[in-house]
């Protein structure tokens, strides 16, 4: 059921909405790229690594956080029920699409006797990964939370949940921007190309966590000082 509001909307509110779409649209655009240059790079390990980490986070990760935004354009008028629905299915997609890709990735680099994690992109994408598992465990608390109320105050798993969730993103996108500039993308895609995912990884992180960081200081300010 979608909601319905009669109330007009600020400049501020405008601004936010013309933002969001933008950053639709360069996530949208980032994933056909990125899809058609690993289905183009054949079906090797590191194709399947680079495009599923990129949907996982660039796109699937993105759009579960932009669930809860109030300004974002597919989901604002969903009641809060069916937003939550969205992002679980989003979150759990997202993030199991970009730990299959860095497993498969492992066995490929394993199977060619490369070394592991020796690179700024790969110990992020390891810290990442791990963020990334513990924020799916956190989640499932999360979802529970008011049936746990007897042992947890809702509002803490909620806010770990908010703060793992955070972070595992911030560490899935840094990990892109620095895999942009690796040896699969320099063979496939040119240097301004490159230049521009970096760009647009930063501008995704900045665009994306408006809401979700509100959110995580509302759940503090409830959480600690109420």
């Amino acid at each position: 059921m979608l909601k319905t509001d009669t109330m007009p909307r600020s400049a501020w509110q405008k601004i936010q909405t013309y933002l969001n779409v933008l950053n639709h649209v360069m996530i949208s655009i980032v994933a056909v790229y990125m899809t058609f240059l690993c289905y183009n790079a054949g079906n090797r390990a590191i194709s399947w690594h680079a495009w599923l980490c990129t949907l996982g986070y660039q796109l699937l990760m993105t759009q579960s956080i932009l669930a809860f935004y109030s300004e974002n354009v597919w989901s604002k008028e969903h009641k809060r029920q069916t937003q939550k629905k969205l992002h679980w299915v989003l979150q759990a997609v997202g993030s199991s699409a970009a730990i299959v890709g860095m497993i498969v990735e492992y066995i490929g680099r394993s199977q060619k006797l490369k070394s592991h994690f020796s690179s700024t992109h790969s110990i992020i994408g390891l810290i990442a990964g791990i963020w990334t598992l513990t924020g799916m465990f956190n989640g499932i608390f999360a979802l529970w939370a008011v049936e746990l109320k007897k042992y947890f105050r809702p509002i803490y798993l909620k806010l770990a949940h908010n703060l793992n969730g955070l972070i595992a993103f911030v560490l899935g996108m840094t990990s892109l921007y620095f895999g942009y500039d690796k040896g699969f993308m320099k063979l496939n895609s040119r240097e301004d190309i490159r230049l521009w995912l970096q760009a647009l990884a930063i501008i995704t992180i900045l665009l994306s966590l408006v809401g979700a960081i509100r959110s995580s200081l509302h759940l503090i300010r409830v959480a600690f000082f109420k």
